[in-house]
């Protein structure tokens, strides 16, 4: 018991020295795990631009529903007008994950703990000669020591790479949808919280089967090599609100792999209908941000609100008449 205390204390020293609290804290933060395509680039776009937003009529409130790009480059950050009005008119914040109770060396500790291989084992020997070299490859050129990344299960690897590799392709977290409206909600009081914790979000991936995370690992470095042909086309979509082209753009890959769908997007979907249900009875008027892959598709939230008799309806660039 000793032996194991002290390697995992080790490893988090390890990790902390890779600077992995942070970009954990980013991750989950944003909720980023559905896939490393839900970010944004691109040249600025008005802020009229109508975006992902419905609104959800309730007994006394109303519920908006908007569709976020976790991480955006800093100069083409600015929010469509839909989820500004949105945000204005809410009285209450509910996102992914409630990022005032956030605690940043959460994740890493949860990955030491169940996200790393034990004494003999390694990521190299899981994946075999051939996936090992792509990992190795990509992991170098991003600046992630093969020695870090053997010590971790693939879906750990996996998330890393998606943010190393956004990184370096100029995003940031920090202008991501969920942080800006974090920064608004902090400075005017708005209360913020969560539809699942992080806990949840990671044993989720942890949970998976070995070969499901490897096929996570496989999609994860398959879309860092169309990165940058995607993002601008994905950023255009989200800030337009072409619905179907963001199904198909964030959609085409989980096609290949149902399981892992089912199990990062579609199941949590189902879990989040009866808490959105539940605002409708509250007094305020409630914006709910999710990535935008959660609300595309015959799936999606929308779609599963229209199943259960509710008609969201979408917003436009421009107020409603009234």
């Amino acid at each position: 018991m000793v032996r194991q205390i002290r390697s995992r204390s080790r490893l988090l020293e390890f990790v902390g020295r890779l600077g992995l609290f942070g970009t954990f804290r980013g991750l989950f933060s944003a909720g980023l795990l559905a896939g490393s395509l839900l970010a944004g680039t691109a040249a600025a776009r008005s802020p009229a631009d109508p975006g992902l937003v419905w609104e959800l009529r309730g007994e006394r409130n109303t519920i908006y529903l908007a569709g976020s790009m976790h991480l955006l480059r800093p100069d083409a950050a600015d929010l469509p007008a839909p989820v500004q009005r949105a945000y204005r008119d809410s009285t209450q914040l509910v996102m992914e994950i409630d990022l005032d109770d956030l605690d940043p060396q959460a994740g890493a500790i949860f990955t030491a703990t169940h996200g790393t291989y034990a004494p003999g084992s390694s990521l190299r020997g899981a994946l075999g000669e051939a996936r090992w070299a792509r990992v190795l490859e990509v992991g170098t050129k991003l600046g992630l020591p093969s020695a870090a990344l053997d010590r971790l299960e693939p879906w750990v690897v996996a998330l890393l790479l998606s943010v190393a590799q956004m990184n370096a392709a100029g995003l940031d977290i920090s202008a991501g949808v969920e942080q800006q409206l974090q920064t608004l909600a902090r400075t005017d009081g708005k209360p913020i919280e969560g539809l699942e914790t992080m806990d949840f979000q990671l044993s989720i991936f942890d949970n998976l089967p070995a070969e499901e995370q490897a096929r996570f690992l496989d999609l994860t470095l398959a879309e860092g090599e169309q990165m940058s042909m995607q993002l601008d086309a994905l950023s255009a979509a989200w800030r337009e609100g072409r619905a179907q082209e963001l199904e198909s753009l964030l959609l085409g890959e989980y096609a290949k792999f149902p399981e892992l769908y089912e199990a990062l997007v579609y199941q949590r979907n189902r879990n989040w209908i009866p808490r959105i249900r539940a605002l409708r009875e509250r007094d305020g008027n409630v914006l709910v941000v999710v990535g935008a892959l959660h609300l595309v598709g015959e799936h999606g939230v929308i779609a599963m609100l229209e199943q259960a008799g509710f008609e969201p309806r979408r917003m436009t660039a421009l107020p409603s008449a009234p």
